[in-house]
C-alpha cells in the first residue's frame, strides 16, 4: 500500500537534509540530534515558541510548560523557518504581514513531514488498524496521538491519490487501446 505514496519536493528536500547528516531512523529524530546536527541552540521559557536566526546563529524558543511530545512538535514547525526563510519575523512592520503569515503556512506544512518523515514510516511494520498506526507513530516518534493520527490521515491521502491515479492511468491506456483497434477497422472501411 505504501508503495502508491509520491513524496511531495518538499518531503524530498527534508528526507535529503536529513540523510546528509546521518538522521536515518526515527530513533536519530531528536530535539538534541537535530539541534547538534544543524547548529541550533535551544533555550527554554515561559513564553510563546519561536526562532531567531542570522548567519552564524540559530536559536529556537520552546515553551517549557509543554509536554515533551508539544515542544517536539513546536521545535520542527520552528525549524523550518531558519532552513527555510531568509526573513525572519522579528519585524512585525505591517508591510511584511502577508509574508509572515506565508512563512507560517509554510511553516505548518513542513511541520508533519520533518517530525514523521515518509521514509522513516517505510521502515515500520504498519499494524492493520488506523488507531494503532497513529499510536505506533505517536510512540516511535515522540509525538502526541492527534499529530501522529493527523500525519497518518495525509499519508493515507497521498495513498488513495497514488491509487486513483494508478488506476486513472490503467484505464486511459485500455481506452487508447481501444481507440487504436478502432481507428484502424475505421482506416480499413473509408481508406481502401
Amino acid at each position: 500500500m505504501l508503495k502508491y505514496y509520491t513524496k511531495t519536493a518538499l518531503e524530498i528536500w527534508i528526507e535529503e537534509q536529513y540523510k546528509q547528516k546521518g538522521i536515518l531512523s526515527p530513533k536519530d529524530l531528536t530535539i538534541e540530534k537535530i539541534c547538534t546536527e544543524f547548529c541550533i541552540e535551544i533555550e527554554y521559557t515561559e513564553g510563546i515558541c519561536s526562532v531567531v536566526w542570522d548567519e552564524e546563529l540559530i536559536i529556537v524558543y520552546l515553551n517549557q510548560n509543554l509536554s515533551l511530545q508539544e515542544q517536539k512538535e513546536a521545535f520542527f514547525h520552528e525549524l523550518c523557518h531558519p532552513l527555510r526563510h531568509v526573513v525572519d519575523q522579528r519585524n512585525r512592520h505591517p508591510i511584511f504581514q502577508g509574508l509572515i503569515e506565508l512563512q507560517e503556512e509554510q511553516a505548518r506544512n513542513f511541520q508533519p513531514y520533518a517530525t514523521i518523515p515518509f521514509f522513516m514510516v517505510e521502515q515500520l511494520e504498519l499494524p492493520s488498524r488506523d488507531t494503532q498506526i497513529a499510536g505506533l507513530l505517536a510512540q516511535t516518534f515522540n509525538t502526541t496521538y492527534l499529530f501522529a493520527y493527523q500525519r497518518w490521515e495525509q499519508i493515507k491521502r497521498r495513498i488513495f491519490r497514488g491509487v486513483f491515479d494508478e488506476r486513472i492511468k490503467s484505464y486511459l491506456k485500455i481506452k487508447e487501446q481501444a481507440f487504436i483497434g478502432f481507428k484502424k477497422e475505421y482506416n480499413k472501411f473509408f481508406y481502401r
